[in-house]
């Protein structure tokens, strides 16, 4: 096995955990992966280690990938490093941006394994493994579990803040509503104490008692923005 100090580093930027999980699952096999969740972590990462090649979403919050861009190409001491432009936005007038600043490659989401393989491979100028029919397969199928495990998540934090504001406004009805769907749609993966909580918090609903589950939800979306939610 390639000694895995010896491996170029790739950096994957982009605000969506789903699409971190997957850029890191199609690459990990051939490079040092290292992520960022914004144009400011990616900046501060460049600044400390020595990467071989940029993996660049354009919408983000806060500084978005042309400004990112920008800083990299213009002003940065690395802007010698290659950068592929991974995307699903259709706008040109994005395109004809990031070309200018000097992106080497674009690619559209959501990614095919074997092309951004090939792209990576001929900017760093180095061979890679081909990817057997079984291999591709595989990391097509892991790459939708990623997604479908995400989706389910989003779900429920949307039904979370749903019931966040039924108690808010005192809706009721919204709240009973709300409830139910949440119990249908609940799920181990979320945890023994999520899954807890959603119990504690339908018998709440029936005492009509909305501060305490206002506390309850608020610790219950806390834990799954920390695994990255919402995805919007």
């Amino acid at each position: 096995m390639e000694d895995s100090s010896s491996r170029k580093i790739i950096l994957t930027v982009d605000d969506q955990p789903v699409n971190l999980a997957t850029n890191k699952m199609i690459l990990q096999n051939y490079f040092d992966v290292r992520i960022a969740r914004s144009g400011k972590t990616a900046l501060s990462l460049i600044e400390n280690v020595p990467v071989d090649l940029l993996l660049l979403d354009i919408d983000m919050p806060e500084m978005n990938g042309i400004e990112l861009l920008k800083k990299i190409k213009i002003y940065h001491k690395a802007r010698h490093i290659p950068v592929i432009y991974v995307t699903s936005h259709g706008s040109r007038t994005y395109l004809e941006q990031a070309i200018a600043l000097g992106v080497n490659a674009y690619v559209v989401k959501p990614i095919v394994p074997d092309v951004l393989l090939s792209k990576i491979s001929k900017l760093l100028n180095m061979p890679l493994p081909a990817i057997s029919k079984d291999t591709a397969a595989n990391n097509q199928d892991v790459s939708v579990s990623i997604r479908e495990a995400f989706i389910s998540d989003m779900s429920i934090y949307k039904q979370f803040k749903e019931l966040e504001r039924g108690c808010v406004t005192g809706n009721c009805d919204a709240v009973d509503s709300i409830m139910k769907e949440i119990k249908k749609s609940r799920q181990k993966e979320l945890g023994l104490v999520i899954n807890k909580a959603i119990d504690e918090i339908s018998d709440l609903v029936t005492l009509f008692d909305y501060e305490l589950i206002l506390r309850k939800v608020e610790g219950i979306l806390v834990a799954l923005e920390g695994k990255g939610y919402p995805l919007t």
